[in-house]
């Protein structure tokens, strides 16, 4: 039975002992584990606003990015944009220039066929001139062999 009730001197040394552990941990124990607990709610706190800040700095650095990709997006449109609308007018001007040039070597072609003809047409009214000349001068020779009948031609020619 003295197990289930203690003596005074019993009691008393326990908490003797008790108070002095609780003395020696509060005076060297509780007041640095504490002190580190309080560092550490801190450290955490910091480490919770840093990363707070971190993520609204990556959402502001997403936006901003989203931001210039539309950018890079809408200047690539009006570069594409610009190249065909040049193209286009570099392709009209080359056809017109091509429509322009061509008809001008026609001009110039049915000029030079024009020119070539008439060349051709009068060469070939002295050619032609030139045979009836060299024919009728034969003829005139065969049949004008004698002095009478040049002079009774001529008298023909001059009458009329």
């Amino acid at each position: 039975m003295q197990l289930i009730t203690p003596q005074f001197g019993l009691i008393f040394w326990q908490t003797l002992t008790l108070l002095t552990v609780l003395w020696i941990l509060g005076r060297f124990g509780w007041k640095p584990m504490l002190r580190i607990i309080q560092e550490r709610e801190q450290y955490v706190e910091e480490a919770l606003a840093s990363a707070s800040a971190a993520d609204k700095k990556a959402a502001a650095a997403q936006a901003e990015e989203t931001r210039i990709l539309a950018a890079a997006q809408a200047e690539r449109e009006s570069i594409i944009a610009t190249a065909v609308s040049t193209k286009e007018a570099i392709l009209e001007e080359a056809k017109q220039t091509a429509t322009k040039l061509s008809q001008d070597i026609l001009h110039q072609n049915q000029l030079a066929i024009q020119e070539a003809h008439a060349a051709s047409l009068t060469a070939l009214k002295n050619e032609v001139g030139m045979l009836a000349v060299q024919v009728a001068e034969k003829l005139l020779q065969k049949e004008l062999r004698t002095t009478d009948q040049q002079t009774e031609l001529l008298d023909k020619l001059l009458s009329k």
